[in-house]
């Protein structure tokens, strides 16, 4: 029985050692689980961040396509059918109002104004080149009105001119009709041209 009380006291001196070494060897396992865990979230918040960061930016872009596109079909065929015709509306503004103020819409602007300027320039160069320009700019000084700007040009049809009428692969027959308004004004002045050599 003597063997009893000294076997209890080895098996609790073994138990007090190995808590007193299993212990901190857990406290330091939980603490690292801790952490992990922590880790794991904030990197879940960050993807999340990063997913709704890139579903903005592909609206974005998505929104850019769209703004860009507009531009293209609406607003340059209605800036040069405003020049062409001055009862028309005038062109439309921004698809998107959030693009007020930005550089895109800054850049579109200028696009604009360079297109405006390029088809007056066009206008009043075909103008003073055409036939009967020398009489019209003697009676206003020598500068063709803002109407002969506008005036419609008229001269034969060719069949070259007919297949240019077709729609072409360049998306919007507006678009393709402002381009074939230039080509033609520069066929006029270069058949003007030929015509005052021969």
């Amino acid at each position: 029985m003597p063997l009893m009380p000294e076997a209890v006291a080895a098996a609790l001196a073994a138990g007090t050692l190995s808590t007193l070494v299993t212990t901190p060897l857990w406290l330091r396992a939980r603490h690292q689980a801790l952490a992990l865990r922590a880790h794991a979230a904030t990197a879940a918040a960050d993807l999340l961040a990063a997913r709704c960061r890139g579903e903005a930016l592909a609206s974005h872009s998505l929104a850019v396509a769209a703004e860009t596109r507009y531009l293209v079909d609406v607003r340059v065929p209605a800036t040069v059918g405003r020049l062409t015709d001055p009862a028309l509306p005038a062109a439309p503004g921004l698809l998107h109002p959030r693009f007020a103020g930005t550089a895109l819409e800054a850049d579109h602007r200028a696009l604009l104004d360079q297109l405006t300027a390029a088809v007056v320039r066009d206008r009043l160069r075909t103008a003073r080149s055409e036939p009967g320009a020398e009489s019209a700019s003697g009676q206003d000084g020598g500068q063709p009105s803002a109407a002969d700007w506008f005036r419609p040009r008229s001269r034969p049809r060719t069949t070259h001119d007919q297949q240019l009428q077709q729609p072409g692969p360049f998306g919007s027959s507006v678009v393709w009709s402002a381009f074939q308004s230039g080509t033609e004004s520069g066929r006029a002045s270069a058949d003007t041209r030929y015509e005052r050599s021969h």
